[in-house]
């Protein structure tokens, strides 16, 4: 359980210039991890706000029609 003390860092060196930037790793229970998921939860609740997630399908009692919510975070590879 070492892991969750640990604060790990990405170290990012422009080539050109030489500088260096370091930025904490996203993980469970950092501020970083839980700044990405607010913004994937807040593009979720604007992408579905206002709009009727399922409905029934006309002639079928136990049948529904779902609908797909696409935003940029649900389209992305993270």
């Amino acid at each position: 359980m070492d892991w969750i003390e640990s604060e790990d860092y990405n170290k990012f060196r422009n080539l050109e210039t030489g500088e260096t930037i370091y930025a904490q790793s996203a993980k469970r229970g950092n501020v970083v991890y839980a700044t990405r998921k607010t913004k994937k939860r807040d593009a979720m609740k604007n992408a579905i706000e206002g709009k009727i997630f399922d409905y029934p399908v006309k002639g079928f009692r136990n049948r529904r029609m779902t609908r797909v919510v696409r935003t940029a975070w649900s389209c992305s590879s993270q």
